[in-house]
């Protein structure tokens, strides 16, 4: 899963919505949708954030497992709890199986 860091680098950087808004060309509200977009901004709206925060477009999109996310450790297969439901597999017998 793809977390776009939009918001951890302008705390990084100290730069407000505000200035991210005027050196992009926007207005505020632009960049609070783009954080709240989240994953769903093209490569190219990327380019452009990641450009006005001077960081390449990599650092701005962090691969990371899903907090309720759980590996099986005979297999490898990854999954996604919902509502601390474990889902169906050959291999599961209880969540202590997990890490």
């Amino acid at each position: 899963m793809n977390i776009i860091r939009i918001e951890e680098i302008m705390k990084e950087k100290n730069i407000g919505v505000t200035e991210l808004a005027s050196i992009m060309g926007v207005n505020r509200q632009t960049i609070y949708y783009y954080i709240k977009q989240d994953d769903k901004n093209s490569i190219s709206q990327l380019q452009k954030i990641a450009d006005a925060l001077s960081v390449c477009l990599s650092e701005l999109i962090s691969h990371q497992e899903p907090d309720n996310s759980i590996t099986c450790p005979n297999c490898g297969k990854k999954f996604i709890m919902e509502d601390s439901h474990i889902p169906d597999h050959a291999n599961i017998r209880g969540k202590e199986y997990y890490k």
